[in-house]
């Protein structure tokens, strides 16, 4: 197993999924096509979906740490699943409330839930890129 895991199944089709929605919303937001029946969404409803979309991915397909053995592969893959899901489900949350949390200025005061989520992404961030580039970028992040 090389840097990079293989998944199979419901997982790979998850992935490349993941990867044409986000395909088709970016030529979306880039020509202006407004296939949303000519809603235009937010910038921050957009860039929340894009961590939705892509973040899990990097969890499914860069192991916590290669050269496991056989027992533990499998056990590392539902730990990174679980942060997959917990990245994808705070993303949605906040490009649900993306509107709300432009309108009522929660750059300055947001709810204890939303600062709450809003660290454990930013974890999540730091954690994805020390996986996919390794400690030093990690640790600048």
């Amino acid at each position: 197993m090389g840097k990079y895991r293989t998944l199979a199944g419901v997982w790979r089709w998850i992935g490349i999924l993941f990867t044409v929605v986000i395909l088709v919303l970016a030529v979306n937001r880039t020509f202006d096509f407004r296939f949303f029946v000519g809603y235009a969404l937010c910038d921050h409803i957009y860039y929340y979906l894009t961590v939705a979309l892509l973040l899990p991915l990097a969890f499914l397909y860069v192991p916590v740490k290669t050269g496991l053995k056989e027992s533990w592969q499998m056990k590392s893959f539902f730990i990174d699943l679980l942060l997959a899901l917990l990245a994808f489900g705070i993303s949605i949350y906040f490009a649900w409330n993306a509107l709300t949390s432009v309108t009522e200025g929660w750059a300055r005061v947001a709810p204890v839930q939303a600062v709450i989520m809003a660290v454990a992404l930013w974890l999540l961030v730091v954690e994805s890129v020390r996986r996919a580039s390794g400690q030093i970028l990690g640790i600048i992040v």
